[in-house]
């Protein structure tokens, strides 16, 4: 298991814990935490009720007041080309079929590091 030693990783990783937990409280399965490969990582990969593979990026926020980028644009066209090469190899090598259906999910975490109350924001496709 990775170590998260500095407090972005701490921060990071509690917000990937919220959103696997609450996605999977909505009735998602758990496939893998941090897939990573020669292109890149993926937070999580999860599976609905009906068959189809989603592929969560989370970016996790304790503060932002409108400055120069948003979290949403920081998922620029450069990180999305390596998650969608990402997603392509792990649908290759767990043998799941291009064909599947499959989608890429932006979960921002907007957290209160003091109080640890959060609120989430989901983009299915964004781009």
């Amino acid at each position: 298991m990775r170590e998260f030693t500095t407090r972005a990783q701490k921060i990071g990783k509690f917000g990937e814990n919220i959103v696997k937990d609450t996605l999977i409280g909505e009735g998602l399965l758990l496939l893998q935490e941090n897939y990573s490969t020669k292109y890149g990582e993926i937070d999580l990969i999860l599976r609905d009720i009906d068959g189809k593979i989603i592929f969560v990026e989370v970016k996790t926020v304790t503060k932002w007041s409108g400055g120069v980028s948003s979290p949403e644009e920081q998922f620029h066209e450069r990180k999305q080309g390596r998650i969608i090469a990402t997603a392509q190899e792990f649908l290759h090598s767990s043998g799941v079929s291009h064909e599947n259906s499959w989608e890429i999910w932006l979960v921002v975490v907007f957290i209160n590091t003091r109080s640890r109350k959060y609120r989430l924001r989901i983009w299915k496709q964004p781009f």
